[in-house]
C-alpha cells in the first residue's frame, strides 16, 4: 500500500547534460563537438547521439523532440554542465550504467522531455534542475544514483525506481500537482518541500533538523 507524505521545504537537485555536432573517430564510436563547448554558442542535437567523456558545456545545449542524447562512457566526470551553462531537454536523455553527469548550471526537462539515469548524477554549487509540469518524466532508474547538494524542481513526475538511490543535501522541492514516487532509496538530509505528492513503497529516511 503506497503511501502520501507531506512536508514542508524546498527541493534541490541537478541534471545536466550535453549534445553537439557529431563526427565519427576511428573506432566508430560519436564524439559530440565542440568540447568545451563555450560561453554563448548553442548546440542543438537532432538526432541520435552518443558523448563519450570527458565533455564539458559552458554554452547551451538544445536537445529537440524526437531526439536522443546518450552519455555512455566510463572515466570520472563524463559530463559537466558548468555554472553558466544551459542544457534544455525536449527528446531523450540518458546517463548510462558507469557514466557520470556533473550539473552546476541550469537543466530544464521541457514538454515532452525524457530523462533516464542509470549512472551517478551529482547536482553541485548552483545547480538547478527542473522537471518542468509537461515533461514525460525524470527517472532515477535500477542502479542510478542521485546526489542532490543544489536545487531539483519537480512540477511533472519524478520516479526513484527499485535499488536507485537519491540524496538530498539541499533543496529538493516537489510542487502542487506534482508526483514524486520512490521505490528504491530516498534519504533526506536537508529541505524537502511537499505540496504535491509524494509515494513511498520502499526506504525512505527523513534525517533533517
Amino acid at each position: 500500500m503506497k503511501r502520501s507524505i507531506k512536508m514542508l521545504g524546498q527541493v534541490a537537485l541537478i541534471f545536466a547534460f550535453i549534445g553537439l555536432t557529431c563526427t565519427a573517430d576511428n573506432a566508430g564510436a560519436i564524439t559530440i563537438t565542440p568540447n568545451p563547448n563555450p560561453e554563448g554558442n548553442t548546440i542543438t542535437v537532432s538526432g541520435s547521439d552518443v558523448g563519450g567523456g570527458p565533455f564539458i558545456n559552458h554554452g547551451t545545449i538544445e536537445i529537440i523532440r524526437g531526439a536522443q542524447l546518450n552519455n555512455q562512457c566510463c572515466g570520472a566526470k563524463d559530463v559537466t554542465n558548468e555554472s553558466g551553462g544551459y542544457i534544455n531537454n525536449s527528446g531523450f536523455l540518458l546517463n548510462a550504467p558507469k557514466s557520470t553527469l556533473i550539473n552546476a548550471g541550469l537543466m530544464r526537462n521541457r514538454d515532452g522531455g525524457a530523462i533516464n539515469n542509470n549512472g551517478f548524477w551529482n547536482n553541485i554549487g548552483n545547480g538547478t534542475l527542473i522537471n518542468e509540469a509537461r515533461s514525460i518524466l525524470f527517472g532515477n532508474d535500477p542502479g542510478g544514483v542521485l546526489i542532490n547538494s543544489a536545487s531539483i524542481e519537480n512540477y511533472g513526475k519524478f520516479y526513484n525506481r527499485n535499488t536507485a538511490k537519491l540524496a538530498n543535501d539541499s533543496v529538493f522541492v516537489n510542487y502542487s500537482g506534482a508526483l514524486s514516487d520512490n521505490d528504491g532509496t530516498f534519504e533526506n538530509y536537508w529541505s524537502l518541500g511537499n505540496p504535491g505528492t509524494l509515494n513511498n513503497t520502499s526506504i525512505f529516511n527523513n534525517g533533517a533538523c
